[in-house]
This record gives C-alpha cells, structure tokens and sequence, in this order.
C-alpha cells in the first residue's frame, strides 16, 4: 500500500480583495482522488455572536458552545485544517503519501516538520499556470515587445508542453529550453511532433504578430533567464495535479453560505459547510436521508426534486467529458472574438471607466469618440432578365485620376434606347 493521494483546498467566508485576507471564519476540505469523494473537512472560527453581545455589555457570557476555534490570523487557517485533517487519517491507520494542493501557502513544510517528513506534494495545474502567466506580465514593464498577444501565445506553448509531458522530467526540462527559442525562429530544440516549422522554417505564426518571429534580443534573453529557473523545478511541473474537485464543492458550500451573508458567528456555518459536503458524496437525496434520520418524513416531492436534480448532474457531466475538447476548442474561440471586439470598441470611445478619472483633467465635453467602422463591402449576383439586353461600356478611364474622379462627379448620364422605343436613363 503505497498510502493516500488526497486534494486539499480551503476557502474563506468573507471575498478577498488580493490585498486584505481578514475573513473570520474558513473551511477546508480533503478529497479522495481514487474515490471523488470527501474524506474529512474542517472549519475555522475567531468569532462567536454570544461572546461578542456579551463584551459589549461588560458582561459574563452565558454558557454556551462556543464558536471561536482559532486565534491565529486568517492566512494560517488552511495550513492548519490540512495538518488537523492529515494528522486523523494518520491516526486512524491509513496513510497519506501524498497531497494534491496549491502554491498558496506552506502547508506542506508544515506537514513535512509535523506529521509526515516523508509526505508527497503535488501542485495544482491551475494555479501553476497563473502564476507563470503573472510572472511572464511582470516582464511587460521593461520589454514593450512582450504584448497581450505575445504573452498569450507563450502561454499557450507552456501549458500544451506540460500537459504532453507529464511523468516526463526531462520531456519538460528540454520544453523549456525549447520555448525560449522558438518564438524567435530558432527551432533546433523543437521536437518536429508539435512545431511544424522544423521542416517549414519559412511558415507563418499563427498567433504572433504579423506571423513573423520576434525579434527583441533582450526580451529573448529574459525569457531564456526565466524559462532557466523554471527547468530547476522541472520535477513538480512534471506530477501536475488538481484541485477541481475541492474548487466545485466551495462553489457548492458557498450556495449554502453565500459570503454576502455573515454566518462566522454561530454553529450555523459549520451545518452549511456539512451540507455542502452531503451534496457532494450523496446528492441531493441528503436532505430526505437527514429529514428520515430525526424522524421526520422525508418529504415526497422532496425526494422526487432530488433524483430529479441528481439526473441533471450526471448528465451534465457526462456532456461535458464527451463535448471536453470542442467545448474547450468554442470557448477560446469565443473569448477571441469578444476580446478583440472589446479591445476595438475602447479604442474608439476612449477612457471610460479608470479609477480617478472623474479628478482627472480630461474633459469629458471634448472627448471625441471615433466613428465605427462601416460595415465592409460584400458583392451580389445580379439578376438580369431574359427579355432585357444587357449593354456594356467602357468609361476610358485607366486609373483613379482626376478624369475618373471627374466622371463621377459630373454625374454623367448615358441614354439608351431600347428597341421598344423605351428610354431608360442611367446614372453613374
């Protein structure tokens, strides 16, 4: 038994705002990546609604069951939920060999020093690639070359070398090297499996500008640097893992406690952060099996609205493991388009929406928007009928010249008669 391989992720109650973490309640919860299933979840507390009425009345709490289970700052509380959760699989003979989690935090020296000095981690996918995303937008300031576009495309070699190279350390150590120069047309690291200019060198970039290579030699010696130190840690980008799962059921738990809604302070969280786990490993049947456990009646069509929900939830995942890749294929192609439709329309209103604007010195009155475009010219087959003659002729002009310009503008008229005796007049 080569022990567990769980996914852990915590989440907080209150929104972040990438700046202050000082929610007062959190969760985490732990996955079985064999099962799909939650093994064990925790909650965090540094508040409780009858000890603080009680201090603002200079009085003596009444005995109660308090809510308040962690004094430490709100950043730590998912470091110490995991080693809580781990540390009673341990107990309970069955080893954890692995975690599955996010570069977030320093669970994992924790455990290490704690519970396990021997435990695995593997970092989760996603947030690999944003944080190697912000890294390559960081660059941006000293290298104007590096557009949204360019940092896109780099993006998007890193993330399809990684997901064909996993289990693969070496695979991902020359991907690395690999990257760094094929954007610039050197192609004597690519593997002629993936890049196509190894037997065209001449062939256009579908995703760089203009289709050419770039050019920027100190850009390239960035991106070279960076792409150096990534190749340290080719080991953890080769044993990518998930934190899907965990990311679902905090989309679920917070249905149960939005985080527009204060519930840190009573018990009451902690039933909503269960629900949300029942959800997850019974379906929506949890309500009529508790509803059934206290003696109540399970509820008729309370039953029926479950299995009717349950149904929906497998079919829907059934659609999207079969529609996955086109699925995802349509989504990027729709965020193409509406990106460059949002990127054109900016540009020709302005600055709209910035923060200070309105104190700034730009006058609104004097800001002239640029007319859209018109809509492009498109050609039609005409129709002529059998009983009319068509008759051509030739305006003499070679060119777009001032006798061509002339024609137009004189509004020449050009008479011809029909046979019938029908004079038709033709402007041009």
């Amino acid at each position: 038994n080569d022990g567990l391989c769980v996914i852990v992720d915590g989440a907080w109650q209150k929104r972040g705002s990438g700046r202050g973490y000082d929610s007062l309640s959190g969760h985490c919860t732990m996955i079985g990546t064999n099962s799909g299933k939650v093994l064990d979840f925790s909650v965090r507390s540094k508040f409780c609604q009858v000890c603080d009425i009680a201090n603002c009345k200079k009085a003596t709490p009444k005995p109660h069951n308090c809510n308040i289970n962690w004094e430490g700052c709100s950043k730590a509380m998912e470091r110490d939920m995991v080693i809580e959760m781990v540390s009673k699989q341990e107990k309970a003979g069955h080893s954890v060999s692995t975690i599955v989690a996010d570069d977030d935090t320093s669970t994992i020296s924790r455990l290490r020093s704690v519970v396990n000095p021997g435990i695995k981690k593997k970092s989760d996918r996603n947030h690999v690639r944003k944080n190697l995303t912000s890294k390559l937008y960081s660059f941006q300031a000293k290298h104007k070359s590096l557009s949204k576009k360019v940092i896109a495309y780099l993006q998007k070699c890193i993330n399809y070398m990684i997901s064909q190279n996993q289990g693969n350390e070496e695979g991902i150590s020359q991907g690395f090297d690999a990257i760094s120069l094929h954007p610039f047309g050197d192609h004597t690291l690519c593997n002629p499996n993936w890049c196509s200019h190894v037997e065209e060198p001449l062939k256009k970039y579908k995703s760089l500008p203009y289709g050419r290579p770039l050019t920027d030699s100190a850009l390239q010696k960035c991106l070279i640097d960076f792409f150096a130190e990534l190749k340290t840690h080719s080991e953890k980008y080769a044993t990518l893992g998930s934190t899907q799962a965990n990311e679902s059921l905090n989309k679920t738990i917070a249905s149960k406690a939005p985080k527009a809604h204060f519930y840190s302070g009573t018990s009451s969280l902690y039933n909503r952060v269960a629900a949300g786990v029942s959800q997850k490993n019974v379906g929506h049947s949890y309500i009529s099996k508790v509803n059934k456990k206290i003696g109540m009646s399970p509820g008729q069509y309370t039953m029926k609205l479950a299995i009717l929900r349950d149904m929906q939830a497998r079919k829907r995942k059934a659609i999207d493991i079969a529609m996955a890749k086109k699925a995802k294929i349509r989504r990027l192609e729709l965020k193409a388009q509406r990106t460059q439709i949002n990127m054109s329309k900016e540009i020709r209103e302005g600055t709209c929406y910035q923060s200070g604007i309105s104190s700034s010195s730009v006058n609104e009155d004097v800001i002239e928007e640029i007319p859209a475009p018109k809509a492009s010219p498109f050609s039609e087959p005409l129709t002529v009928p059998a009983a009319v003659k068509p008759v051509f002729f030739d305006l003499e002009s070679t060119g777009l010249g001032n006798t061509f310009t002339n024609i137009f503008n004189d509004k020449l008229r050009i008479d011809v008669y029909i046979k019938c005796c029908i004079k038709t007049t033709v402007s041009v």
